[in-house]
């Protein structure tokens, strides 16, 4: 027997499932910079071992997907302090990766 949640309880804003992954991604990045600010995330001692994917190519036709893009080009920076160590390579990075 299924049960369904009453009809007040389902929300009626189609935005409110896309503003929820939001607000989840955005507490996934900041636990993540926490983890990286008390040195678990590699930090500045050497380049990380860890075996980590490019970011998405981003061509903004799903704005959502921005944070995401983000999130995945500071993880690459945090994981090879090295190879970003100004702004500028870190700039040059994103630029690579837009469509």
């Amino acid at each position: 027997c299924a049960v369904f949640p009453p009809q007040s309880v389902v929300n009626s804003n189609p935005n409110a499932e896309a503003d929820g992954e939001e607000q989840v991604g955005r507490r996934m990045l900041v636990a993540l910079e926490k983890l990286a600010d008390n040195g678990l995330g590699g930090g500045d001692r050497a380049d990380s071992k860890a075996k980590l994917r490019e970011p998405n190519q981003f061509d903004g036709s799903h704005p959502k997907k921005l944070q995401g893009f983000l999130l995945q080009c500071t993880l690459n920076f945090r994981a090879k302090p090295q190879a970003f160590r100004d702004g500028s390579a870190k700039v040059n990075c994103v630029l690579s990766f837009l469509k």
